[in-house]
């Protein structure tokens, strides 16, 4: 079984190299396996993710803050999609003018991370 998933490792490997992608020196923080550059992106074959070198304290923190807003952007998009479904079959007044004020609030948070993000060039 563990020679079967290195031969697919070695596979997936030699296809990248296929494709264009570079073997670098760098190796994934997950598995150790060698890191495939293209087009300025690292990737790892073995874990099928992309790999985000960070050089600094700086970077990881900026990085850290997009990871987040992204997150908190898809959260509340989330929520305005279960939101919606719940307004399309409210019939009460009282409980309509509530969930518009509440849509109100999502839709004001997602204007607020859009000019974070700009702030802070990240384009979330």
């Amino acid at each position: 079984m563990e020679d079967k998933k290195e031969d697919d490792k070695i596979k997936k490997m030699a296809e990248m190299l296929k494709q264009g992608y570079t073997m670098t020196s760098d190796i994934c923080p997950s598995c150790n396996s060698p890191l495939f550059l293209k087009n300025d992106l690292l990737f790892c074959p073995s874990c099928n993710k992309q790999v985000i070198k960070i050089t600094d304290d700086k970077e990881a923190i900026s990085i850290i803050q997009e990871s987040m807003l992204a997150k908190l952007n898809e959260v509340i998009n989330s929520k305005i999609e279960e939101l919606t479904k719940i307004i399309e079959k409210e019939k009460d007044i009282d409980n309509l003018n509530s969930y518009l004020r509440l849509l109100i609030a999502y839709l004001e948070s997602i204007e607020r991370i859009k000019r974070i993000s700009k702030s802070t060039g990240y384009n979330g």
